[in-house]
């Protein structure tokens, strides 16, 4: 049975909402970076964290480097 992603959606959208600052995506892309390494988070929220990891590179303009992340997760 797969999981209910509502179940998880509220406490992950909260993670992500404090790691982002879009007026500083160097910065955001450091902490889900570490979010994505930290082994105390599930499975499934790491790879949510490498999403948004790869969101904040690519907002840099490494497109590769997003697109190998995401490739990492699927």
């Amino acid at each position: 049975m797969p999981a209910e992603p509502s179940h998880h959606r509220g406490d992950e959208q909260q993670l992500i909402d404090r790691l982002w600052d879009f007026g500083d995506p160097a910065a955001s892309e450091e902490r889900f970076r570490e979010a994505a390494d930290d082994d105390s988070h599930p499975a499934h929220v790491r790879a949510v964290m490498t999403t948004q990891l790869a969101r904040a590179v690519g907002i840099h303009g490494r497109a590769d480097e997003a697109l190998a992340l995401l490739d990492e997760v699927g």
